[in-house]
């Protein structure tokens, strides 16, 4: 059988479609933050907040300065990502980087095998601004992902993830790894 937050599981359909109602509809340039002209140099770093939206409704939030956690999902699920990136001279990019860690164990042999954390080349997920200097811009950006967490007996799947603020300077900002998990 399976439980159903339904506040948690409903908030965040209602945050994805709000969401992509504004990424259909033609809205201003700007969803977050506020419109910018995209300055030709940029000496300032960025500013980066990652939030764990967890299936029991709670929220957890990291930032570039929290250490290296362990997020625990209790029971899994789906887990909503945000990264949000902030820079008053503007935001490129919002990323978010998910790198997922599988494992099974026979259950003849009792022999656990895993797979990942793998190298990642890309982020996974990202909310880029291909506009230049002298072009509008915004100072924030946020990029979204789901993932889903789970363990059984058998196996399961947890996720290694940090986010990355990237200004149109060339500045980066990201927060340290932190592991998603399921108890």
């Amino acid at each position: 059988m399976i439980n159903i937050n339904c506040r948690s599981y409903y908030g965040a359909i209602m945050v994805l479609m709000m969401l992509l109602s504004i990424l259909m509809t033609g809205c201003p340039p700007c969803q977050f933050g506020r419109e910018i002209v995209i300055p030709s140099s940029d000496g300032t770093d960025p500013s980066i907040t990652m939030a764990f939206l967890l299936p029991d409704g709670n929220t957890v939030s990291v930032s570039a300065d929290s250490p290296v956690s362990t997020v625990v999902v209790p029971g899994g699920g789906t887990v909503l990502v945000s990264a949000s990136a902030q820079d008053d001279e503007g935001i490129q990019d919002a990323q978010i980087w998910a790198a997922s860690i599988t494992w099974t164990t026979d259950p003849v042999t009792g022999i656990t095998t895993q797979s990942g954390p793998g190298l990642l080349g890309s982020p996974t997920a990202s909310s880029r601004d291909s506009d230049g200097p002298g072009q509008e811009g915004c100072t924030a950006r946020v990029a979204l992902q789901t993932l889903e967490v789970r363990k059984t007996s058998r196996g399961g799947v947890s996720y290694e993830v940090h986010a990355r603020g990237v200004n149109f300077g060339g500045g980066t900002v990201s927060t340290p790894l932190v592991r998603l998990e399921a108890q």
